[in-house]
């Protein structure tokens, strides 16, 4: 009796599934790097002052971005296009690093797209995310977007400036509304209720228990709203395309008027030229004094600029970028600053494997003191299935 209960039971589940007619698809990416840092300034003390020695780091790491990625379609009788996107990434549940806890390729979301555009709402990224071309991505192993090479040096104790937006690649649960294209023009924005700086991403947060820390490092924004203008364009093979972006949160209010905090507003430029397999990006990025105490009259100034250009020859590619940071800290005299060049080459082998390298020159200045000065060489070997 138990096992025709049991088949029955089966035979039911079998039914429903194939009733639902959803289309899955399964994909995934893997990447492993290989480094080695020259780094002759750390966290303040030169090699040249007999201070420290230099040192030299080397290693292997398994990355960030290795993830399995689960599709289902579906199309309703009215039209509309129902889209789960399910992402299981490498991350500290499995016993791997911790860098990807809070980032958006960690994917759980349901997306509804029709004429209207598209409404998603889930862990996933931000319009601006989305819709901002993003030029430290482009060229070959995707550095400084990818934030790998941090894991071949020491990083300074310094604040440097923002080389993106808050709650950029940030996976906090939000609503996102996309629209289609009209005449090259398109429009995007989401909304989240509060953008966590923590590993996880509770239901109901004290947004007033950030700490400080937390507050003018722009990971501790509530009711973070985040608008998208963009414009693409084609002719005789350039594309060519424009964005910008405002982005408006409330910091904490902690109750005396020496420790209220700026708001959020931000502002970001990104433009793109692609012609004949070379691309050239460019982004500005303007925090402003968000964040910083409302009562300092000589802080924040936070602004950051990427230039990168990325040119493919069949399977080589070549890419340079060239990224800046500053940002006036409280009671110093000299503009902090974060300066970064890249050159990266790579090759497609083939069926989704590719070999990629990298070498960068980061320096770090902190009130006028070198804080970080490192060379970096890394690989890469990626796999896309």
């Amino acid at each position: 009796m138990k096992v025709f209960i049991n088949l029955l039971l089966f035979s039911l589940i079998f039914i429903n599934v194939s009733y639902l007619k959803s289309d899955i698809s399964l994909n995934g990416y893997q990447e492993f790097f290989a480094g080695s840092a020259d780094q002759t300034t750390q966290t303040g003390l030169a090699k040249s002052t007999g201070a420290s020695t230099n040192t030299n780091f080397n290693g292997f790491s398994n990355g960030i971005y290795t993830r399995l990625i689960a599709v289902a379609e579906t199309s309703l009788e009215n039209g509309l296009e129902i889209i789960g996107t399910l992402v299981l990434a490498k991350d500290s549940d499995s016993g791997g690093d911790g860098d990807i806890i809070s980032n958006s390729v960690d994917q759980n979301d349901l997306s509804v797209f029709g004429n209207f555009g598209s409404l998603t709402i889930g862990q996933t990224g931000s319009a601006g995310t989305l819709m901002h071309f993003r030029p430290t991505a482009i060229i070959p192993t995707g550095e400084p977007d990818g934030a790998v090479l941090q894991h071949f040096y020491t990083v300074g104790n310094g604040t440097y400036g923002n080389f993106d937006e808050p709650g950029y690649s940030a996976d906090a649960l939000k609503m996102r509304y996309l629209s289609n294209k009209y005449n090259g023009f398109s429009f995007g924005i989401s909304y989240s209720t509060f953008e966590p700086s923590g590993t996880a991403n509770p239901s109901g947060t004290d947004q007033n228990a950030c700490s400080e820390a937390q507050i003018t490092g722009h990971v501790c924004y509530d009711g973070l709203i985040d608008y998208v203008v963009k414009y693409e364009g084609n002719y005789n093979n350039l594309n060519y395309g424009v964005s910008y972006g405002w982005q408006t949160g409330n910091t904490s209010n902690r109750g005396s008027t020496t420790n209220e905090y700026n708001e959020l507003k931000n502002e970001t430029y990104s433009f793109n030229l692609d012609y004949n397999n070379f691309k050239v990006q460019y982004k500005f990025n303007d925090l402003g004094d968000s964040g910083v105490i409302s009562s300092s009259s000589d802080a924040g100034n936070n602004e950051s600029n990427s230039l990168c250009a990325n040119y493919l020859l069949e399977k080589f590619s070549i890419g340079v970028c060239d990224s800046q940071a500053q940002y006036d800290e409280v009671n110093q005299e000299v503009t902090n600053t974060d300066k970064r060049r890249y050159l990266g080459i790579g090759y497609i082998i083939g069926s989704g494997v590719s070999l990629e390298a990298v070498y960068a020159t980061i320096k770090q200045e902190d009130n006028g003191i070198i804080d970080t000065e490192a060379d970096i060489l890394m690989s890469k070997l990626s796999y896309s299935f």
